[in-house]
């Protein structure tokens, strides 16, 4: 292998490529996402493992303040390794176990009647804190691949909604 085609896939050019197919949303209530990934190559690869994330990330603050958290909800693993040949695919289906964590606008349990008209207390609250603290939550499912000898392992990331 010449210079810079070892230097090319070290860097990842040319080198693993992932198409993500998932549903654009989810309940919190199911046990899993399922879904399916492809992964492809311009060059031969030695893929060693993947692993497929559910990823929660809470922002809260503006501005300066701004602060971002990640957290794993769920979590996937293919440990078996193959080589891929270029123009050759690889298909996966998955079922991604998970956990969704609870967010202000979820909280419940507060119901009282006000002027005639039924809320609930704390989920009305949960809602004011989180517009107070500046506060959004995303998730992402995440598919990473770890090719031996690539400085940075292939990975796709794609937004999911998560509904109550």
């Amino acid at each position: 292998m010449s210079f810079f085609k070892n230097l090319k896939n070290k860097m990842g050019i040319g080198g693993v490529v992932i198409e993500l197919d998932i549903p654009d949303h989810a309940k919190k209530s199911d046990d899993f996402i399922a879904g399916k990934f492809v992964v492809s190559t311009k060059s031969e690869q030695h893929v060693k493992d993947i692993s497929v994330k559910l990823i929660e990330e809470r922002t809260t603050g503006r501005g300066d303040d701004r602060k971002t958290q990640e957290k794993i909800r769920g979590e996937y693993k293919i440990s078996e390794s193959f080589d891929i040949a270029p123009g050759d695919t690889k298909e996966f289906s998955f079922e991604l176990p998970f956990a969704a964590g609870a967010e202000w606008r979820d909280l419940k349990g507060g119901e009282v009647n006000i002027g005639g008209m039924k809320t609930d207390l704390l989920k009305s609250v949960g809602k004011l804190a989180a517009a107070a603290s500046n506060e959004t939550v995303e998730h992402y499912i995440k598919v990473v691949t770890n090719v031996e000898s690539a400085w940075r392992n292939p990975s796709k990331k794609q937004r999911i909604t998560l509904l109550r």
